[in-house]
């Protein structure tokens, strides 16, 4: 009797010190996941671990009024040794060659001690605690988090004005021209960010969408702006005068083209962060707004990218892929000067930059119907 209470002794402590081995060998790597802040209650790391210790996230840099978002290009975390190190790119004042930005810290409970360094020079330590969990995916601050975005048509008004606004803020931009070669502001942008691509598409060729998309196969595309547009020759599209050549211009224009860059970049969304894609809308296609008569063409164009993007937002969903329409108001391009005639508007810089606000606020809830500029909701 003795000989089997001392053999189920020693059973039940293998036992014990087989479970504690286990939770010793099996240790957490979600466990790094989470807000973590400074003392003042700060955002200094965002970040999010998968089983395999891969970290995805973001940094911020809380030198000014608002902080200066970092996305993580690359991390890890070691559960065993509870080291964490992530890096990224970071354009310094005065420099258009990013620089390699990097944090290394030891998880301590719920502390994080970090040392933090920008092209190999240490930049000081820092100490966090956890401020709760990863911020959501429609969080303002995350949704401002840098990617890569690629605009049609970006080589003159809101085009080139999104191209310009996105680079500032650290974006990767793939700005898209018909001539790029003609686009002499673009170019210059290209040069004096080192952020900005120049691809030569016409949205109405196919074939070309097809070829900018197979030579972006693998890369994420974090919002896709289908910029670009074209109002028509305003006397084919008068009521006894109509020139049906100016209707099938619009449509490709403004319809089939943007439906095209959709069905061609679908995946490069999908496997981004953001996973936005984003048409820009017109009160001219909106049945519930008062208009006098006008450009025929123009808005039945615009109508119809109303109903394809609102019919592409219902089979992407499942993918995650956030679609939106945003109109921007009354802006001085030379597509409105077109429509309407020399009148009074403002610069395009102003209507991209509150639209800018609207697009990050954008979420898989709330971009079932058009927005305005300034954030309203559109009628149908």
């Amino acid at each position: 009797m003795q000989r089997l209470r001392a053999s189920l002794t020693v059973v039940v402590l293998l036992l014990v010190a087989a479970g504690a081995f286990a939770q010793t060998a099996n240790p957490n790597a979600d466990a790094i996941s989470g807000n973590w802040v400074n003392d003042a209650g700060r955002t200094l790391l965002d970040v999010k671990a998968d089983a395999a210790g891969a970290v995805s996230g973001t940094g911020y840099f809380q030198g000014g009024p608002s902080p200066t978002v970092l996305p993580i290009r690359s991390g890890r975390f070691d559960p065993f040794t509870r080291i964490l190190r992530v890096e990224g790119e970071v354009v310094l004042p005065g420099s258009v060659t990013p620089a390699t930005w990097t944090i290394e810290g030891v998880l301590d409970g719920d502390s994080l001690r970090a040392s933090a360094a920008v092209g190999g020079t240490p930049r000081g330590t820092m100490a966090m605690r956890r401020g709760g969990p990863p911020r959501a995916a429609g969080d303002p601050v995350a949704a401002a988090a840098p990617g890569t975005v690629l605009v049609t048509g970006a080589n003159r008004g809101l085009g080139f004005e999104f191209a310009k606004q996105y680079a500032a803020r650290g974006w990767t931009v793939i700005a898209t021209a018909r001539t790029p070669e003609a686009a002499a502001d673009l170019r210059a942008l290209a040069a004096a960010t080192g952020r900005v691509t120049v691809e030569r598409l016409d949205v109405r060729d196919r074939a070309a969408i097809a070829a900018l998309a197979a030579k972006y196969r693998g890369t994420p595309i974090d919002l896709l702006i289908n910029n670009a547009g074209i109002g028509g020759d305003v006397k084919g599209q008068t009521l006894g005068s109509f020139d049906y050549t100016v209707f099938e211009e619009s449509m490709a224009v403004n319809t089939y083209g943007a439906l095209a860059m959709a069905e061609s970049f679908r995946e490069h969304v999908a496997a981004s962060r953001h996973k936005k894609l984003v048409a820009i809308a017109s009160g001219w296609g909106v049945f519930g707004l008062p208009r006098p008569s006008g450009p025929y063409f123009y808005r039945a164009s615009k109508a119809a990218l109303n109903m394809v993007m609102h019919a592409l937002a219902v089979d992407l969903r499942e993918s995650g892929v956030i679609v939106g329409l945003v109109a921007p108001g009354a802006a001085d391009t030379e597509l409105r000067r077109q429509l309407q005639g020399n009148s009074n508007a403002p610069p395009p810089a102003e209507p991209v930059a509150a639209m800018i606000k609207v697009i990050d606020g954008l979420t898989l809830e709330n971009s079932e119907r058009p927005f305005n500029f300034d954030g309203s909701v559109l009628p149908w």
